[in-house]
């Protein structure tokens, strides 16, 4: 195991030129909004702690649920992670990848991108190579939601659903569903059968997969209502304290906000006439290189998995001030 703390924009303690304006101007808007408090970290004040998980190669997302417990999805499977940090296996297999429904060991992932828990403990899975949506119980039973591994765009309930590469996934208080449908360019809603949920409705909050079903379509930048709006590879989704998603655009390097009463669709940082780069400051003056991951922490600050950045950066306040925090050994 390591630890690393965040310093201020490079491997020394001073800050880059040009940066102490950004820095200064977010912890105000921290101080300003209500929800902060005095036990929130300042913008750079972050520590990082690395563990070593045996067996386990590649994850591709983590969740943790209300008691406390992390999981992990691997190409294949769902892990917990015990308190000494050995993963266990939940459902799915450690090598072997497929699309099938069941007990523990006996069920199939392929590729899982995005996990999410629900109000009773429920993981929820977006199964990308598998363009399905599923369900894994408390004690390991694996069903499908929605979809039946085959790519495309249709909404419907359960298997006439399609999705194609769903990526990113949140699942709010009232255990309705929202899944980044990556390669269809939108944002589904899925609303679950509340007798059995052996099955689930899905329909399009906001974006346009073109109409053709098994391609990249309807890609852009557009902001806008419902299907008048555009995304390009959406990718992580996270549900912010007032109710709205935060989608990590990926392939547009945006951060945009959906609203889930009618699928309005803003940016809220980054610039699609600037394109990709690296930049902290307000809003669209900010950029990004393929954000992939996003969450939001109990004050509403934004928190981003910059890929090709290789950083994290935060967005605070209503002003989406942008700073980066960059890990060196301690």
């Amino acid at each position: 195991m390591e630890v690393v703390q965040a310093r201020d924009g490079t491997n020394s303690t001073k800050t880059q030129p040009g940066r102490a304006k950004t820095v200064k101007k977010c912890r105000q808007e921290m101080v300003a909004d209500p929800r902060a408090t005095q036990r929130s970290p300042t913008v750079m004040d972050v520590r990082v702690t690395s563990l070593h998980l045996p067996g386990l190669d590649v994850i591709n997302s983590l969740a943790v649920t209300r008691d406390g417990t992390c999981l992990v999805c691997t190409p294949s499977a769902l892990y917990t992670l015990l308190p000494s940090g050995l993963p266990t296996l939940l459902a799915g297999h450690r090598t072997e990848r497929g699309f099938q429904d069941g007990q523990d060991g006996a069920a199939r992932f392929d590729r899982p991108q995005g996990i999410a828990v629900d109000n009773t403990g429920n993981v929820l899975v977006s199964d990308s190579g598998n363009h399905a949506l599923r369900k894994v119980t408390c004690n390991g039973a694996v069903s499908t939601l929605a979809g039946n591994g085959q790519p495309g765009y249709a909404d419907g309930v359960g298997s006439a659903a399609r999705f194609n590469q769903p990526w990113g996934i949140a699942v709010d208080a009232d255990g309705v569903i929202y899944v980044n449908d990556s390669n269809n360019n939108c944002v589904r809603q899925v609303v679950r059968d509340d007798a059995s949920e052996s099955s689930a409705s899905v329909s399009t909050l906001a974006g346009n997969a073109g109409g053709k079903e098994g391609a990249l379509q309807g890609a852009g930048s557009a902001d806008g209502l419902g299907a008048s709006a555009r995304f390009n590879g959406p990718a992580g989704l996270a549900l912010d304290t007032d109710g709205h998603l935060i989608v990590a655009d990926c392939s547009n390097s945006l951060i945009r906000r959906v609203t889930v009463a009618e699928g309005r669709v803003t940016t809220v940082a980054g610039s699609p006439e600037h394109g990709r780069g690296f930049a902290d400051g307000e809003g669209t003056a900010a950029r990004f290189n393929f954000p992939a991951g996003i969450t939001v922490d109990g004050n509403n600050n934004i928190l981003v998995a910059d890929l090709f950045n290789n950083r994290i950066r935060m967005i605070v306040g209503s002003a989406a001030c942008v700073t980066t925090g960059v890990a060196t050994r301690v």
